[in-house]
């Protein structure tokens, strides 16, 4: 296991890898925990899973969005901005329009 440098702190940091598996290994435990008591994850743990995925929806897709926009208005000829731009306008609304009604 790779311990990086300190920190401006002097606290050694663990690599991201290492926290994202010992994140994976906590909830693991955590579900196993409450599997015997499943009002306790709808009443505490739903709500803030629902409020992580709307801000989740509220970042991303004006992220994407703009980024699409970004990208035609950079483009150089007219006539390629016109039947790219429209194309890409319609094809990022209809998939973008299908996860989020389902969601």
């Amino acid at each position: 296991m790779v311990i990086h440098k300190g920190n401006a702190y002097g606290k050694k940091k663990l690599p991201l890898p290492i926290q994202i598996f010992i994140g994976l290994v906590l909830g693991i435990i955590a579900g196993l925990c409450l599997m015997k008591t499943p009002h306790i994850a709808t009443a505490y743990i739903l709500p803030i899973g629902t409020i992580f995925l709307n801000l989740i929806k509220f970042i991303v897709v004006p992220i994407v969005f703009f980024s699409i926009i970004c990208g035609v208005i950079s483009m150089k000829d007219i006539k390629k901005v016109g039947s790219i731009g429209v194309k890409t306008v319609v094809y990022y609304m209809c998939t973008t329009r299908s996860p989020l009604s389902s969601a």
